[in-house]
C-alpha cells in the first residue's frame, strides 16, 4: 500500500514532476501540489493483488496500469490470530463485500467498503479471529 493523491487533470499540471500516472479524469502524484488544496482524492496503490467485482466501485486502473483504490471509501485490514479453519470461513463469509486483496510479504491485506466494518467487526468475533484494522492515514507507505 502506497499513499498517492489524485488530482483533476489539468494541462498546467501534467508536467508536475510529482505527477507519475494518470488516467481518463485524474493526475496521480505522488505529493499534492502545494498550492492545490481542493479536488485531491487520497488513493492507496495496491500491487500484487487480486479484484473482484465491487472494485471498480472503490478504485480503478491508469493508463499505466497501476491499481487505485480510493483511501476514503475503503477499511483495510488484515488476519492477525484464529483458527485456520475459521480464519478460511470468515473470509468466505466476507466474500460477497470484499474489494480486494494484496499479498505482500508479510501478510494479506484485504480491503472491505468502509460502511462494512462494524460487519467485518462482527463476523470476525463469531468466528474467534482477531483482525487487525489499518489507520489508512498513518499506514501507508510514502516512496
Amino acid at each position: 500500500m502506497i499513499t498517492r493523491y489524485a488530482i483533476p487533470f489539468s494541462a498546467e499540471l501534467t508536467n508536475n514532476s510529482n505527477v507519475i500516472d494518470q488516467d481518463e479524469e485524474w493526475l496521480i502524484a505522488t505529493e499534492p501540489p502545494s498550492h492545490l488544496r481542493t479536488d485531491i482524492e487520497r488513493l492507496i496503490e495496491v500491487e500484487n493483488t487480486e479484484f473482484t467485482d465491487l472494485f471498480n466501485d472503490y478504485g480503478f486502473i491508469s493508463e499505466e496500469g497501476r491499481a487505485y483504490i480510493y483511501q476514503n471509501a475503503v477499511t483495510a485490514f488484515s488476519v492477525i490470530d484464529g483458527d485456520q479453519t475459521e480464519i478460511e470461513m470468515m473470509i468466505l463469509q466476507l466474500d460477497e463485500y470484499l474489494i480486494a486483496k494484496e499479498k505482500n510479504e508479510k501478510e494479506t491485506i484485504y480491503f472491505i467498503g468502509r460502511h462494512h466494518e462494524e460487519l467485518l467487526m462482527k463476523v470476525a468475533a463469531a468466528y474467534n479471529v482477531t483482525v487487525h484494522i489499518f489507520d489508512l492515514d498513518k499506514s501507508i507507505k510514502k516512496d
